[in-house]
């Protein structure tokens, strides 16, 4: 078990944090002091592009949460949060049930990237369609660090701004494509 009062002195905190704070969460479920929250985390990451000048209310992600939990005073006094492994949001949100929750969730999770990432091999017959959406699935493959680290806040709000980029290049090209069409000459008939 972790101590309470465990004192962090180290710089790669950042690094190894997650195992702390999951230690952390399972000590919290079998004491009592930690009771499931429901789909509340993934309620917070559905509308993480909300601004907060639009709904001043608007939930805080999983890590500000873990950070209340951790350590409130430090939390109370800095926008501080935390992370931990992607099975301890299920743990959060459901308790010891989450962890079985989270086997097939992030299993099928898996498989949908993992389909996804095969089926851009099929793309490759149209390069204007099956580039971008190659890419997108890149993204998605190459952020699962995040989610498995950190959790879906986090995963969801680097990839999604990622794709927004991706969509907005994609948008543009689209846009010089037609500029470009409409502004060439017709091409003459062969005789």
């Amino acid at each position: 078990a972790v101590p309470d009062d465990f004192v962090v002195t180290d710089t790669l905190y950042s690094v190894w944090s997650p195992l702390y704070v999951f230690a952390r969460l399972l000590g919290g479920v079998d004491s009592g002091l930690l009771s499931p929250h429901g789909l509340h985390t993934l309620y917070a990451t559905l509308v993480v592009w909300i601004p907060r000048t639009l709904w001043e209310s608007k939930p805080d992600g999983w890590g500000r949460d873990l950070a209340w939990f951790i350590d409130p005073v430090a939390a109370g006094s800095t926008t501080q949060s935390e992370a931990a492994l992607a099975p301890a949001e299920f743990l959060w949100s459901f308790g010891y049930v989450g962890l079985a929750i989270a086997i097939p969730v992030l299993g099928i999770g898996l498989a949908v990237i993992d389909r996804g990432l095969r089926r851009c091999t099929d793309l490759q017959q149209d390069p204007g369609r099956g580039a971008p959406v190659a890419v997108a699935w890149i993204i998605v493959a190459t952020s699962l660090l995040s989610l498995w680290w950190t959790g879906s806040f986090t995963f969801w709000s680097r990839a999604l701004m990622q794709l927004i980029a991706v969509a907005a290049l994609v948008g543009l090209g689209g846009f010089a494509e037609k500029l470009l069409t409409k502004s060439a000459p017709p091409k003459k008939r062969a005789e």
